[in-house]
């Protein structure tokens, strides 16, 4: 796999990840280059349990997760714009999103099922929100 392949298999399995930990199910997950995206994660249409602030929250920090990890990736413009959206109709802040993402990647298991995702990323090119509820679980 080349590097554009590996950050993308890593910035999908951050999203995936903090969807699964954050309670948000994930539909599917792809490295592959599609509409333009580099990859995708498929978040599913229900929603968790909450208010709409506490719901655009978790968004928030799922879309900004990839941003936090790595700053210098060129490829988070659209997450950091969806984040800015996000922000501004739903009067979170900002730097509550930048310290919950922040804190979730301090986490040694959260770290260890990116991990396990982002590695059978490498593998295949699309996993199942069953494969990623499974990885991220760590069984």
């Amino acid at each position: 796999m080349n590097a554009d392949g590996a950050r993308t298999a890593r910035h999908e399995a951050l999203h995936a990840v903090a969807a699964t930990f954050l309670g948000w199910p994930v539909d599917a997950v792809t490295r592959l280059h599609t509409g333009g995206l580099h990859g995708q994660t498929f978040l599913s249409k229900s929603t968790p349990p909450g208010e709409p602030r506490d719901i655009a929250l978790t968004k928030a920090i799922i879309s900004l997760m990839p941003a936090v990890d790595d700053p210098t990736d060129e490829t988070v413009s659209e997450d950091v714009d969806e984040v800015d959206i996000l922000v501004r109709l739903s009067g979170i802040r900002l730097t509550s999103v930048w310290a919950r993402c922040r804190h979730m990647l301090a986490d040694p298991a959260f770290r260890a099922a990116v991990r396990r995702v982002e590695f059978e990323l490498h593998t295949c090119t699309l996993l199942s929100g069953a494969e990623v509820r499974r990885l991220a679980n760590g069984l």
